[in-house]
C-alpha cells in the first residue's frame, strides 16, 4: 500500500468523520463538519483540507447534494489506518 502524504488538519478531518461514522448513506454538509470542534480561525483551512482530501478521494460528494459529505466506504481500511496512528 502506498504511503499517502496528509497534514494533521486532513488527519483530524478524517478523524472527525470517522468518530461520526459519516459513511455513505450517512451525509453531513460541509458547514456542519467545519463546526465540529475546529477553531472559529481555522475553518478556511478545514474547507480547503475538505477539498483535498475529495481529490484524493478520501472524502467523496453526497449525491443529492453538492455541499454535503462522507467518507468513501471503499478507503475505510485506510482511514482507519490513518485514524489509529
Amino acid at each position: 500500500m502506498n504511503k499517502i502524504e496528509l497534514t494533521d488538519i486532513e488527519i483530524e478531518v478524517l478523524t472527525v468523520m470517522n468518530a461520526r461514522l459519516i459513511y455513505k448513506p450517512d451525509h453531513k454538509k460541509i458547514e456542519t463538519i467545519t463546526r465540529s470542534g475546529f477553531p472559529s480561525d481555522q475553518r478556511g483551512n478545514v474547507k480547503k483540507a475538505i477539498k483535498k482530501l475529495i481529490k484524493k478521494r478520501f472524502i467523496i460528494w453526497y449525491n443529492r447534494s453538492k455541499n454535503a459529505i462522507s467518507l468513501n466506504k471503499e478507503k475505510y481500511s485506510e482511514i482507519s489506518e490513518i485514524v489509529k496512528s
